[in-house]
């Protein structure tokens, strides 16, 4: 995935890179911004799933940065 192909809608299972048993479900909720420049879009995204569920990921909201770097720790699972 990249990050041009990342819209509303998109289910995401996030993947940590440090700690394999590390990971979540989100889904883009809305895009706020995308600067084709630097390559980046900011989203809004809200969490449906996390193994670490004491961290308090599940059901907020986030706003995240994706960049060519952060973008390789997510896969789609599905679309909305």
């Amino acid at each position: 995935m990249t990050v041009e192909e990342l819209q509303p809608g998109i289910v995401l299972d996030w993947q940590s890179t440090r700690f394999p048993d590390s990971h979540s479900r989100w889904i883009v909720l809305e895009e706020l911004e995308h600067d084709p420049r630097k390559n980046e879009k900011r989203a809004r995204l809200y969490c449906i799933y996390s193994s670490r569920p004491k961290v308090g990921e599940i059901n907020n909201e986030v706003t995240y940065t994706f960049t060519n770097s952060t973008i390789r720790n997510f896969t789609v699972n599905s679309q909305v």
